[in-house]
């Protein structure tokens, strides 16, 4: 069995003609490839599940296999706990608002019924009288635990004091800014445990006072998310 392209791997059929008709497996030949059906991370099977069932996820681009608990990514010794990390492309910018907003680009899927470790690195700027505010959101069912390391709301300087406070999911913590030029960072980290659904671990957004002037998530910022359960 060879892997000779995404999702698909090769079986010797020979000169026979014939093709796997076991419902459960649902598999599609074609020129003799066959390929794992596909799904997403957060749209996988729950229904007719059975140890070595395969799937193809197309948005993590992983060989997925049900281990008769949960899905395993096929192949290497760390099956299923690889890193996964997500970048925030372009600066965004949070003018005259205070309420919280998803910044989608730092959505991070995880599977249901598992415990996962993350850190992160947020780059921000922004006037002293706005700050910026942020929040951890998670699965339906989830809890986690996380901290913000960075510069208290009465900042003015671009190092000093940092606030090591933890907070649970939807809870907001608030980090100081000085100026629009004097880019601060802000380090996370944490844990979340997922129930029995899956779905997205993301990071809301807002000023900590509202202000024509706006506080912005610098370009490059990103989190990981590791699987260790």
């Amino acid at each position: 069995m060879d892997l000779t392209a995404i999702g698909q791997f090769r079986l010797p059929l020979g000169s026979e003609q014939w093709d796997i008709a076991h419902q459960n497996y649902n598999w599609q030949r074609n020129d003799s490839l066959m390929g794992a059906q596909n799904y997403t991370s957060t749209t996988r099977p729950t229904t007719a599940l059975f140890p070595g069932r395969l799937i193809w996820e197309t948005d993590t681009l992983k060989l997925m296999r049900y281990n008769g608990t949960g899905w395993d990514q096929v192949g290497g010794s760390n099956a299923g706990f690889q890193p996964q990390t997500a970048f925030v492309p372009t600066d965004t910018t949070y003018t005259n608002t205070t309420t919280n907003a998803t910044l989608t680009a730092l959505n991070v899927p995880l599977v249901a019924s598992a415990r996962y470790r993350f850190q992160g690195y947020f780059g921000f700027t922004g006037l002293a009288a706005a700050d910026l505010r942020l929040a951890l959101t998670g699965p339906t069912g989830a809890t986690a635990r996380w901290t913000p390391l960075g510069q208290t709301t009465s900042a003015t300087a671009d190092n000093g004091s940092v606030i090591t406070g933890s907070y649970g999911l939807g809870v907001t913590a608030l980090v100081g800014t000085i100026n629009t030029t004097t880019e601060l960072a802000l380090i996370v980290k944490g844990w979340m445990l997922t129930s029995t659904t899956a779905g997205n671990a993301g990071w809301q957004f807002a000023q900590g006072a509202a202000n024509a002037t706006g506080s912005v998530v610098k370009a490059g910022s990103w989190v990981e998310f590791l699987r260790i359960a």
